[in-house]
C-alpha cells in the first residue's frame, strides 16, 4: 500500500479535478467515486484513508461504515449492525474509531458514543468484541457532531433540543471506556437557539497552548468555547463566545493546520479566514469558499487529509479537504469531493527583441591596400519545434534507466528532477525526447525511487517505465542517486510522426521518492508541450 500511496502523491499533486463552480482561484475540486452512498459522516484515518458511514436500503438502518482508500478508490465494509451513524472520530495514535450513534441497532444501543477497535488487524471492525460501548447508552441524546481533543477527551454537540449541550467524554480512570459515574458531563448547557450542529476541537499554541471547542448551529452562527478557569466546563461567564455569523446555515466544520475554518453549510463550503484585525473574531471574515449547486446535493460531513501539510492556494503538495454530500438529483450519487491546491502556474518565457545597435560611419584612412579575407558563412540554427496533446506515440521504455553523468560544474544544486523536452509545441517531423535531469547536492546515495508521468488534462494518466495507464495500473522506476547531476533518458529521440491530430496542455512530471515510498524527495520536475499537424 505504501508504493501505491507514494507514486499517487504525485497523481494528487498535480491531477486535475472536474470543472469547479464558485471556488477560490488556486485551488481545484475533484469527485471521487466511493462505490456505496455515503451517509454523512465520514473520519480521515491516516494519510488517504477515510471511514464513511451508509445507510441501508430499504428502511436505512440497520448502518453501514465502509473503509475507503482514497488511491484506489475502492471501499470495504468496515462495520455492520450500527444504529443511525451521525458523526465519527479517529483516534490515529490508538487506531480507534469513535462514532456517534443515535439509534437503537443490532448491538442494542443508541443515543451513545461506540469505540470501534480492529483487535485483530484484519482491516475491519467485524469480528467479535470489535464495537463496544464507549459511553452509556442514552446519555447523550440525539449527537450531531463529534471530535477529539488532544488529551484524548471526546466532545459531542447535542441537538436534542432548542437548547442543545456541548458534552465532554472522557475515560478519567482509564479502563478504557466511560461507562463510570462522571466521565459523561455536559461542557457547555443550552449552547445555541436552532438545532446545534457540528463540533471541532482546535489546539491554538499561541499566545499560549489552550484548547479550543468550536460549534456551529442551523442559523448560520459559529461559537468558541474555552475553560479559562479550569474547572471543567465552558458555563462560566466570557468563555462561550460568538465566532462567526451570517453563514447560510451548518452541518459541519473544521479547521486546516493555518487555522483557517471550514464549514459545510447546505450547498455551499464556507471558509472563516482571520482578516488580521481581530484573529479571534470572524464575524466579518466568512466567505463562500466553494459552491457545489450544481454538482451535489446537500453537504455534510467535512474532514481533513494530510493535515500536516498546508492548504493554502498554488501550494502542493497540501492538504486535502474531504466533503461528503446527500446527492438526491444530481449525477454523482455517490462518492466525496475533495477540494485541493492547484498547482503553481508555469510562466512561458517570451523572447524580448532586441534593438539592432546603429554604426555610425567614421572617416575611411587612407593606407596601403591588404587582401581581405572573404567571410566564411555561418551555420543557421536548427529552428526548436515547439508543442501541443493528444495521445502520445508509442516508444519502447528503456528498464533500468541508463544514466549518463552530467558535468557537475553547477554553482548551487537543488535536490531533485528538472523534466527537459527540446521544444513546446510538435508537428509531424519534429524531433522529440524527454529527459530527466536529476541532481543531487549531496553524497551518492545508490539507487532511489523515481516516478515520471504524462497527465493529458483527462483524469487518465501514464507511468513509465512501462507507460501503464492509471486507473488502474501504475508504475514506477529508480535511478543512481550519484552526487551532482545526470541526465535519465526518459524517452529516445523520434520523429514526430503525421496525422496525429492536435491537443495542447499535456504535461510531464517527474520526482524522486523517498526510500519507504511515501513522499517525494526534492524538487517536482514538470513541462507542458502540445502537438499538432
Amino acid at each position: 500500500m505504501r508504493f501505491v500511496q507514494s507514486v499517487m502523491l504525485v497523481v494528487l499533486v498535480v491531477a486535475p479535478l472536474a470543472a469547479c463552480h464558485a471556488l477560490e482561484d488556486g485551488y481545484q475540486r475533484r469527485h471521487v467515486e466511493s462505490g456505496a452512498p455515503v451517509a454523512g459522516a465520514v473520519a480521515v484515518a491516516g494519510a488517504y484513508t477515510v471511514y464513511y458511514s451508509n445507510d441501508a436500503e430499504p428502511d436505512y438502518l440497520p448502518e453501514k461504515i465502509y473503509r475507503f482508500d482514497i488511491l484506489s478508490r475502492a471501499s470495504a465494509l468496515a462495520a455492520d449492525g450500527l444504529g443511525s451513524i451521525a458523526a465519527m472520530v479517529y483516534d490515529t495514535d490508538a487506531a480507534v474509531l469513535y462514532v456517534a450513534d443515535n439509534a437503537i441497532g443490532a448491538g442494542g444501543v443508541g443515543d451513545t458514543v461506540l469505540k470501534l477497535q480492529d483487535g485483530n488487524a484484519d482491516g475491519d471492525f467485524l469480528d467479535d468484541g470489535e464495537i463496544m460501548e464507549y459511553a452509556p447508552t442514552g446519555s447523550i441524546p440525539f449527537i450531531s457532531g463529534l471530535d477529539r481533543g488532544p488529551d484524548g477527551r471526546i466532545y459531542a454537540a447535542n441537538a436534542d433540543s432548542n437548547q442543545g449541550d456541548i458534552y465532554v467524554v472522557q475515560d478519567v480512570n482509564g479502563d478504557g471506556d466511560a461507562l463510570d459515574a462522571g466521565e459523561v458531563a455536559v461542557f457547555c448547557a443550552g449552547a445555541q437557539s436552532l438545532y446545534l450542529a457540528g463540533v471541532a476541537v482546535r489546539s491554538n499554541p499561541l499566545p499560549e497552548p489552550v484548547t479550543e471547542i468550536y460549534y456551529n448551529d442551523a442559523a448560520g452562527e459559529v461559537f468558541r468555547l474555552i475553560d479559562t478557569n479550569g474547572d471543567g466546563d465552558a458555563n462560566d461567564p466570557g468563555e462561550r463566545t460568538l465566532f462567526a455569523s451570517g453563514l447560510s446555515g451548518g452541518y459541519d466544520l473544521m479547521f486546516d493546520a493555518e487555522g483557517d475554518c471550514y464549514v459545510t453549510a447546505g450547498t455551499e463550503v464556507w471558509q472563516l479566514r482571520p482578516d488580521g484585525d481581530d484573529p479571534d473574531d470572524l464575524t466579518d471574515s466568512a466567505t463562500v469558499f466553494d459552491d457545489l449547486s450544481t454538482v451535489a446535493g446537500f453537504l455534510m460531513g467535512i474532514g481533513l487529509n494530510l493535515p500536516e501539510l498546508p492548504f493554502e492556494p498554488w501550494t502542493v503538495p497540501g492538504a486535502q479537504v474531504l466533503v461528503a454530500y446527500l446527492d438526491l438529483m444530481y449525477s454523482n450519487p455517490t462518492g466525496m469531493f475533495l477540494l485541493e491546491a492547484e498547482s503553481p502556474p508555469t510562466a512561458t518565457p517570451t523572447a524580448e527583441a532586441t534593438a539592432t545597435p546603429t554604426v555610425e560611419a567614421t572617416a575611411t584612412p587612407t593606407a596601403e591596400a591588404t587582401d581581405t579575407p572573404a567571410p566564411e558563412p555561418s551555420a543557421t540554427p536548427s529552428p526548436v519545434a515547439t508543442n501541443s496533446p493528444t495521445a502520445l506515440p508509442s516508444v519502447p521504455p528503456t528498464w533500468p534507466a541508463t544514466a549518463t553523468p552530467l558535468p557537475t560544474a553547477t554553482p548551487e544544486l537543488e535536490l531533485g528532477v528538472t523534466l527537459m523536452m527540446p521544444g513546446v509545441e510538435f508537428h509531424p517531423g519534429d524531433p522529440c525526447w524527454l529527459t530527466a535531469e536529476v541532481c543531487n547536492p549531496g553524497a551518492a546515495a545508490g539507487s532511489a525511487p523515481m516516478a515520471v508521468l504524462l497527465d493529458i488534462g483527462t483524469g487518465d494518466y501514464w507511468f513509465w517505465p512501462s507507460w501503464s495507464q492509471y486507473p488502474p495500473a501504475i508504475d514506477i522506476g529508480a535511478v543512481d542517486l550519484a552526487h551532482g547531476c545526470q541526465q535519465v533518458e526518459i524517452i529516445p529521440e523520434f520523429a514526430w510522426p503525421p496525422d496525429t491530430g492536435g491537443a495542447t496542455g499535456l504535461t510531464f512530471y517527474g520526482a524522486l521518492l523517498t526510500e519507504d515510498l511515501t513522499a517525494l524527495l526534492g524538487a517536482l520536475g514538470q513541462w507542458e508541450f502540445g502537438y499538432g499537424d
